[in-house]
């Protein structure tokens, strides 16, 4: 037999009239007596931290523990959340919550079927449920839930008031990309002017070379010098004039 002090331990649940109660061990489950417990009994409630001295013996072939000393209870800090069922296995008696984001050491809250049973509905995969939720030993755990047609409405708001914040966050997000970046000016040094840029020639203001006029041929003369030429050599003077008024285009009378 071996002994542990000053273990934190959550309740389960204890039973007055009966005069025990059943611990959640940093092992297995623990059980403590109402000689144990004494006046802090009443303090005993689902969820309370029970700060106990306990000894572990082997019996019957399995080991169990057992509380000696109840040093304290302390409360449980409990938190409400509005999630909805991850899955719930009815014929292993738990299942498991979702509550991501809610501040706890998991994203899933350990379902038990004490729990269901007193909330006297069998829940199924994604159904919207509000419950209350303490860290544990193990990690989050429903110490209660209620479920409804008010529930449900209040988690499709939710939802929808997490599409409308995404929603704002992408818009932001887009018009700062489209904002243009602003342009750099380069300061001149005092004294001195801004260079004028040269006018951009238009296409109707571009004036044609003026084309040149083809020159014209000179009439040939060729065949009134060799007129000239013979009638020198005849010596004819009568003969060399009709010959040039011919050549000139005029007629002798």
């Amino acid at each position: 037999m071996s002994g542990n002090t000053n273990v934190r331990t959550t309740v389960k649940f204890y039973n007055a009239q009966k005069g025990f109660g059943i611990l959640k061990g940093p092992k297995r489950d623990m059980f403590i007596h109402v000689s144990v417990a004494g006046e802090m009994a009443e303090e005993l409630i689902p969820g309370a931290i029970a700060i106990v001295d306990y000894v572990t013996a082997y019996q019957g072939g399995e080991y169990k523990d057992s509380a000696t000393r109840l040093d304290r209870v302390e409360e449980s800090f409990e938190t409400e959340v509005l999630d909805t069922v991850k899955f719930y296995a009815n014929a292993k008696n738990f299942g498991f919550m979702n509550c991501a984001g809610a501040g706890f050491s998991r994203d899933e809250a350990f379902l038990h079927g004490s729990i269901v049973a007193k909330a006297g509905v069998i829940p199924g995969k994604d159904m919207p449920v509000r419950a209350l939720v303490r860290e544990g030993l193990k990690g989050p755990e429903v110490i209660s839930f209620e479920w409804g047609e008010e529930v449900e409405a209040a988690y499709t708001a939710k939802l929808a008031n997490l599409h409308a914040e995404d929603g704002a966050e992408v818009s932001e997000v887009e018009v700062s990309a489209e904002k243009p970046k602003p342009k750099s000016r380069q300061r001149r040094k005092p004294g001195t002017r801004k260079a004028a840029k040269p006018a951009a020639k238009s296409a109707d203001t571009k004036k044609s070379a003026p084309k040149k006029a083809p020159a014209k041929k000179a009439k040939s003369s060729g065949g009134c010098d060799v007129a000239a030429a013979v009638a020198a050599s005849t010596g004819s003077g009568a003969i060399a004039g009709a010959l040039a008024d011919a050549c000139n285009g005029t007629t002798r009378h």
